[in-house]
């Protein structure tokens, strides 16, 4: 790959950053060129992505996985390359993987990880996968938090949607609650099992282990957490 000199890098970080200003007047909703990069000082595979740009800035709420106010240690998998602590967040509603680099002039940028370079990532101590690595038949999201690997994959898709009702209370629209629904790959078969009942359906041995489990521990399915669902996803791979 030919990568650009400093001189001319900083003339086009400095048109990139001019053209998302006046793009974002325009258009706040359209997103940037494909072709638009940024170099990353040695690290050039980090700078594999376009400027990140939120679509309802004001807009009640987050669109982010586990939001904090402070920018969140991650670890990304970029071409089979680990790049440990950089600052990672995840924009269910685009459903786009933003990083926050610094460059070698000392400036910091957002961008937006390519799908076709991002492996995986680390965040809130979930472990997020591409999901064209998983070669299966369905739709999902891009990536897909894994709960648990063994004969079959469970796994955690997530979402956020922006709900266009204006109100007084919240001018500019608002977002929803993070949303997630259980998924099971068997076979390089897709399948939902976000309800008990798909659950025991697909299971259908499992299911007096699953429901004392449920019961004895109070746990609700749907509101399980990370470590209760990987000890629902091992009673079902009979361990």
């Amino acid at each position: 790959m030919h990568y650009l000199t400093q001189p001319i890098y900083k003339i086009i970080f400095i048109l990139v950053l001019t053209s998302c200003w006046f793009n974002g007047l325009a258009q706040p909703s359209e997103q940037n060129s494909a072709s638009s990069k940024i170099q990353y000082g040695t690290d050039d595979l980090l700078s594999l992505g376009n400027p990140y740009r939120p679509v309802f800035r004001r807009a009640q709420g987050h669109q982010y996985f586990q939001y904090s106010e402070h920018d969140q240690n991650g670890i990304t998998w970029v071409r089979g390359v680990p790049f440990k602590k950089v600052m990672v967040r995840y924009d269910l509603e685009l459903d786009q993987v933003v990083g926050k680099l610094w460059l070698t002039d000392s400036s910091r940028v957002s961008l937006v990880f390519e799908t076709q370079w991002l492996d995986s990532f680390e965040l809130h101590q979930q472990h997020f996968i591409n999901a064209q690595l998983f070669e299966i038949d369905g739709n999902t999201r891009d990536y897909l938090s894994r709960v648990h690997c063994g004969k079959d994959t469970f796994l955690l898709e997530y979402r956020t949607t922006f709900i266009d009702s204006y109100t007084k209370v919240n001018p500019y629209g608002r977002y929803s609650e993070t949303g997630r629904r259980f998924l099971l790959i068997s076979n390089h078969q897709l399948i939902n099992i976000s309800s008990r009942k798909k659950l025991y359906a697909q299971f259908p041995e499992k299911k007096d282990k699953i429901k004392n489990y449920l019961k004895t521990n109070q746990v609700k399915y749907r509101r399980a957490s990370i470590a209760e669902s990987r000890i629902i996803a091992a009673i079902c791979e009979g361990n």
